[in-house]
């Protein structure tokens, strides 16, 4: 129901707003000087919001250029975003009008975008914010109102999403991120399709075709007591990476060398098809699984889909040398992430043109990088963003989990540094953050294991670690050098090659260390 005033004599009608609206001139907190009513509508652009409106304005007495609509001068100074948007965007505190979003302060947040539009801010336009959240909004975003019914229809943009398949027609669904470090793809696809895997026994001593020596089963915590093996615990400093998928091993059953080497299984890494028919990414030709790639230093290769360097098993085409480590794999077709809840996104097929398209994890365009999107919303991940962040991870430096965050905390009041690195954070990239201890890390940094304060020289700030896929460990022999060296994470303390802070050979017995790289151009050679 609407209420106006009426004159039944004139026939004369106005509205409350209007009526209510009867002073002639006004002192608005956004201008020095007074603002006169325009006693007719007009069509003009309003400088709060600059956007084009028919109706009342007013017009600075001084500088006749200013001029705001009726609708921007009763903006109040305060409100709550989700009683004017249908609850579509909700915030906890109340957003704050602001008049003017100047540059300087716009750089000192790394240039937020609008929380509704997703578009960037300009210094003359109205904004409502939550400076303790890092909350920003359009003014003409807040008080957009669109009926709830025609979300489904429409770009979720970064609102409420509705949501637009059913479970039961799609039983195995990949929900990201998954929980922990050591739950991957591989993990995944044994306990949904075990049928794809080769037939499994429960024999005490196993022979594998990727070590020379018997592997020992694993399956009770007094076989482990037994032999004084330890499950990854990070807050225990103990490390038990899988020589397959390079993932931690933290529950039973798995497979380790009966001898002193340090080459561990899992159960599903074990049992690996042999062949892959018709991957996604390279259909033609039929991969075969290499136990390691044994012509290349270290056994190190470079994923033709994540770009990530990993010495773990790997598929690889033996006619076109088309490389993948064996979590890439498996890659779904579908999957849901819990940054872009209720919708399905779609791997996309190899040939898209992506050059345009950014991931919203990390803000760095696709180019040739495989993803998922959304093919409702502009929303785009790229693989590695997506499958290899976990929800929570354990960091040694921190008694609590980390928590995986894709937007600035609320009431955080300082500003954001990585504990590790010690570098400001950019908060538009996802980061691990504990609200207990006020303490975040760059995705990059959250899986460092090497000592405090040494951190890695990184030339760009990319989303997953470098070496997450690595398992570095074992002596080697190289070039001329007279003693073993050990394959290890260089830090900016071996000092000793100007790439530092990348995979290094550094000497056991004397200060030499040389950057894996390096011993790349130099054409040498290296022996277990």
């Amino acid at each position: 129901m609407f209420y106006n005033y009426h004159c039944s004599n004139c026939k004369f009608t106005m509205d409350i707003i209007c009526a209510t609206a009867s002073q002639q001139k006004i002192d608005h907190p956004s201008h020095p000087h007074p603002l006169q009513r325009i006693t007719k509508p007009i069509v003009s652009r309003c400088n709060a919001c600059f956007c084009d409106h028919k109706g009342t304005f007013y017009q600075c007495t001084t500088c006749s250029g200013f001029m705001i609509h009726l609708n921007c001068a009763l903006l109040p100074a305060q409100l709550q975003i989700q009683r004017f948007t249908d609850n579509t965007f909700s915030h906890s505190h109340l957003l704050t009008l602001a008049y003017s979003f100047p540059y300087d302060e716009q750089k000192s947040k790394f240039f937020p975008r609008c929380k509704v539009c997703a578009e960037r801010f300009y210094y003359f336009k109205w904004i409502y914010k939550c400076d303790k959240c890092r909350y920003y909004v359009h003014a003409d975003c807040v008080t957009s109102k669109k009926e709830p019914f025609m979300s489904i229809l429409m770009s979720a943009g970064l609102g409420k999403i509705y949501k637009n398949f059913k479970d039961e027609d799609h039983p195995n669904l990949l929900k990201c991120p998954f929980p922990d470090e050591s739950c991957g793809l591989i993990k995944h696809h044994f306990i949904n399709h075990e049928e794809f895997f080769m037939e499994g026994n429960n024999e005490r001593m196993l022979n594998h075709e990727s070590h020379p020596h018997q592997l020992i089963r694993f399956d009770t915590h007094s076989s482990l007591r037994e032999k004084s093996v330890s499950l990854h615990d990070p807050m225990k400093r103990s490390q038990l990476l899988c020589d397959g998928c390079v993932k931690p091993v933290t529950t039973l059953p798995f497979y380790k060398c009966s001898r002193s080497c340090d080459f561990v299984l899992h159960e599903w890494c074990v049992r690996l098809p042999s062949k892959i028919q018709n991957h996604p990414f390279h259909p033609n030709h039929t991969l075969v699984l290499l136990p390691k790639h044994r012509w290349t230093l270290a056994d190190v290769f470079s994923c033709d889909i994540c770009s990530l360097p990993s010495n773990g098993f790997v598929y690889i085409c033996p006619r076109c040398y088309f490389r993948i480590d064996i979590n890439c794999a498996f890659i779904p077709e579908k999957i849901t992430h819990e940054a872009h809840p209720n919708h399905l996104l779609s791997r996309m097929d190899a040939s898209v043109n992506k050059a345009d398209r950014y991931c919203k994890a990390c803000r760095y365009n696709f180019d040739k990088s495989m993803g998922f999107h959304c093919r409702s919303c502009d929303f785009y991940l790229h693989t590695r963003c997506a499958l290899l962040l976990p929800s929570e991870i354990i960091h040694k430096f921190n008694k609590h989990p980390l928590t995986l965050r894709y937007e600035p905390v609320e009431n955080h009041l300082s500003e954001y540094f990585c504990e590790i690195c010690e570098e400001q954070m950019w908060e538009r990239q996802w980061f691990y953050h504990c609200t207990t201890c006020a303490e975040s890390m760059h995705t990059a940094c959250a899986p460092i294991k090497h000592e405090c304060k040494q951190a890695i020289i990184r030339k760009y700030m990319m989303p997953v670690f470098d070496f997450i896929n690595v398992k570095f460990g074992g002596t080697h022999e190289i070039g001329s050098h007279p003693h073993r060296v050990s394959f290890i994470q260089g830090t900016t303390y071996h000092g000793c090659c100007a790439r530092c802070g990348e995979m290094i050979f550094k000497c056991l017995e004397c200060k030499f260390a040389i950057h894996y790289m390096c011993v790349v151009g130099w054409g040498k050679r290296i022996w277990n």
